[in-house]
């Protein structure tokens, strides 16, 4: 019987293991105090905002550059993430 109570922890355990959430956790809301409501609030908003910042691009942040525009050649001006060497595929070494 001890031997079906193992099997049957181990096997509880492992389905177990599986759940929960992905990734960091975050901080539950405060249950009371107005001033704790409203600092967590602001801190919400403060990360929704530099959230949102980093995905947008700056006004200031440069336009990518069409090689087609361009009259260099690719050996002078290659695509980002491209290999180096057209006779090498993307998974062989540089």
């Amino acid at each position: 019987m001890s031997l079906r109570l193992i099997a049957l922890a181990s096997v509880a355990a492992l389905a177990l293991a599986g759940c929960g959430k992905r990734g960091p956790l975050d901080q539950p809301p405060p249950m009371w105090g107005d001033k704790a409501k409203a600092d967590y609030e602001a801190q919400q908003a403060a990360k929704k905002a530099a959230k949102a910042e980093k995905r947008a691009p700056s006004a200031n942040a440069p336009l990518p550059v069409d090689p087609a525009q361009t009259n260099a050649k690719i050996r002078q001006a290659p695509v980002e993430g491209g290999p180096t060497d057209p006779y090498k595929g993307p998974g062989q070494p540089q």
